[in-house]
């Protein structure tokens, strides 16, 4: 994998049991790290609506040079599997970036 890279695990609820039909307990969503590089590093939470885990992950731009900066993650396009109704609760989830030098080409 070429860094930098993103995975996301989606939100999901903290109550294990199987939610009824028509319900959900996890949130995916798009997680974007911007600012480190020419272009942005992304990845897509994709968990089925029971909660089982389908984290992905994703790639962005190699920064070849040192760097400093702030680099913003934001979180956004926020979906439930099958448009279900979520489960009440409270819910978890992480995003991990993780930034390593760029091999030499």
């Amino acid at each position: 994998m070429k860094p930098p890279f993103a995975s996301a695990s989606a939100l999901l609820s903290t109550d294990a049991t199987a939610p009824p039909g028509g319900f959900a307990r996890v949130v995916n969503y798009t997680a974007t790290a911007s600012n480190w590089a020419a272009g942005d590093a992304s990845a897509v939470a994709a968990a089925l609506a029971g909660g089982a885990p389908q984290s992905k992950t994703g790639t962005g731009a190699a920064q070849v040079a040192p760097q400093l900066a702030d680099i913003a993650v934001t979180l956004s396009a926020f979906t439930v599997p099958g448009d279900a109704i979520l489960v009440s609760g409270t819910y978890t989830g992480s995003v991990t970036v993780t930034l390593v030098p760029a091999l030499s080409q």
